[in-house]
């Protein structure tokens, strides 16, 4: 069993589930916050724009936030104010996109119902140590800031 913070363990309820997914939207959404906190800035006067069609996205919408997605596969977020510009972009770092070897083979025979019983833990357990990782990462660790560019401009809200 893993710590979980109360907002996110709130979020994942409401969600279903707690899923590395669950815990990168709350991460962005965590981020983005404080950095509108640190500006005294409201979160009703911006947005956020996904870059990706992911789970976390319906997080960022149950903090609060008014959200754009625009899938191109991309794990980038922007910040956007009323005017449609961006305050601040980030993008997740590919180490903690990625499950540690051999999750996916795991998952797979627990999909075909081919798994023992030690092999279901050791999923559980896999999980339970990426989604640590994405709780536990410092945000510079999780992040990189990104400058906006003209293929990540953001429409005003």
């Amino acid at each position: 069993m893993i710590w979980v913070p109360l907002e996110l363990k709130i979020l994942a309820e409401k969600v279903g589930f707690l899923s590395p997914e669950v815990a990168i939207g709350w991460r962005v959404g965590d981020l983005f916050r404080r950095e509108l906190i640190r500006q005294d800035k409201k979160i009703e006067d911006h947005m956020v724009v996904s870059y990706n069609g992911l789970l976390g996205n319906q997080v960022l919408s149950l903090m609060g936030f008014r959200l754009m997605v625009e899938d191109l596969g991309e794990h980038v977020y922007s910040l956007c104010d009323s005017q449609g510009q961006p305050r601040l972009m980030v993008s997740v770092r590919l180490r903690h996109l990625l499950p540690e070897e051999g999750f996916i083979q795991l998952e797979k025979r627990i999909a075909h119902l081919e798994a023992e019983p030690a092999e279901r833990e050791e999923y559980l357990l896999a999980l339970d140590r990426w989604v640590s990782q994405i709780i536990l990462a410092s945000d510079g660790e999780l992040f990189r800031r990104e400058k906006a560019d003209q293929d990540y401009l953001c429409l005003a809200p």
